[in-house]
């Protein structure tokens, strides 16, 4: 047998990296149960842990200084035309024009809108010789490289994270959806980084509750700001209540309501054994390679 050569892995160091994984899986599964999704969101499956209860997760959006100074999406809806759009879009005596609208939408004909689409327009406030700035929304972590923001969007609590927006200026658009379409972790995340790009976020609230919670149900609102200098701000407000429908004051909420606590060290045993066998292991190749060197 060669000394140099590497020992290969056996029987019982598979077995070891088994339990390890499989006592990583169970802790895991102490992460507590995801929010219940809205009516109409796709059902996706929840892991509930044992001693956990999922609640219902309700988000409102207040996002009127994004309408007023940002690009957003519109979606069409039936008899709507450019022209109107373009009447109504501003308060006079300001008026959007069928030319601004199509400059932001490269490609778009007025003639064959369709019930549906998705189209950017121009801030409600002119701003000569600013840049436009468009609107994203991302919601859960890591923050990625999300979806266009349109107010009409019925909005959805996340089942785990948060919500963000990002601002992301007119001469960083392009380097956007180059990053998006290509699904580059590495480009998305220098985006992110960009100091050109705003990000507004706000993390959400529980989406379950252990059992003896008197938290049944959520509310949140993510109010949008926007300071005297220009800065965009998020803030988050969350109401909770019982199960009689009744509002549930912070400190309770907030409380551990729990009477028996002693369960959760059981969750460190998995990845106490797995560091236990790790280290026996290592231990034993380290004695093996010492003995075939002497």
């Amino acid at each position: 047998r060669n000394d140099a050569a590497p020992l290969l892995p056996t029987h019982e160091d598979a077995l070891m990296f088994a339990h390890f994984f499989a006592g990583c899986l169970i802790a895991l599964a102490g992460i507590p149960a995801a929010p219940a999704r809205t009516a109409d969101a796709a059902p996706l499956p929840d892991v509930v842990v044992p001693g956990t209860r999922s609640i219902t997760a309700e988000l409102r959006i207040e996002a009127r200084p994004l309408l007023d100074h940002c690009c957003v999406q519109h979606v069409i809806v039936k008899g709507e035309t450019l022209s109107k759009l373009a009447l109504t879009h501003r308060e006079q005596p300001l008026i959007t024009t069928v030319k601004e609208i199509i400059a932001l939408n490269p490609g778009l004909n007025p003639d064959k809108l369709a019930v549906g689409q998705r189209i950017w327009m121009p801030p409600k406030l002119t701003w000569p010789g600013t840049e436009n700035t468009f609107v994203f929304l991302d919601q859960g972590r890591p923050i990625r490289l999300g979806r266009a923001f349109a107010p009409a969007d019925k909005a959805r609590a996340p089942r785990r994270g948060g919500t963000s927006f990002l601002l992301v200026p007119e001469s960083m658009i392009a380097a956007y959806h180059a990053a998006k379409k290509s699904r580059d972790w590495q480009d998305a995340q220098t985006i992110l980084k960009s100091k050109k790009v705003q990000v507004l976020s706000c993390s959400s609230s529980g989406g379950s509750v252990w059992d003896e919670s008197p938290v049944y149900s959520c509310k949140d609102t993510i109010k949008i700001e926007r300071s005297k200098k220009g800065v965009f701000s998020a803030k988050l407000t969350s109401v909770a209540y019982n199960k009689a429908g009744d509002i549930v004051p912070p400190s309770e909420r907030e409380k551990d309501h729990r009477k028996n606590k002693k369960g959760m060290w059981f969750l460190l045993l998995p990845f106490v054994g797995g560091g236990w066998l790790l280290w026996r292991t290592c231990r034993q190749r380290s004695s093996a390679t010492e003995q075939r060197t002497r």
